[in-house]
């Protein structure tokens, strides 16, 4: 049997991840996992956004503890509140995304 590796779910919310073409979610607080599966779930999981150019550092909504990753809580809703200014932008410049949408349908 492999090595279990315990995965920290570092949001306040049930994440979700797929492994092997199924579904899973991830529970807040602590869950094991093969090593395989732990690195998956973590590389689906970044912060979008965290990422800065030229550097591949990112942050991760879930750590690995046996790999020394930071599992301290963060906060999730700058995200969620960028996402909602994207979303708020696009409802006011609609000609715009129409635009887009007419040339990615003639592509």
């Amino acid at each position: 049997m492999s090595e279990l590796f315990t995965i920290v779910n570092r949001t306040n919310n049930t994440l979700k991840a797929t492994w092997d073409g199924k579904p899973l979610e991830i529970p807040l607080g602590e869950s094991q996992h093969s090593f395989d599966q732990a690195q998956a779930i973590k590389r689906q999981n970044a912060v979008h956004g965290s990422g800065s150019p030229g550097t591949t550092e990112l942050i991760f909504k879930v750590g690995v503890k046996e790999l020394d990753d930071p599992c301290f809580p963060i906060d999730t809703s700058s995200a969620s509140s960028a996402r909602a200014t994207t979303e708020r932008w696009l409802s006011l410049h609609p000609s715009i995304v129409n635009k887009e949408n007419r040339q990615n349908a003639r592509s």
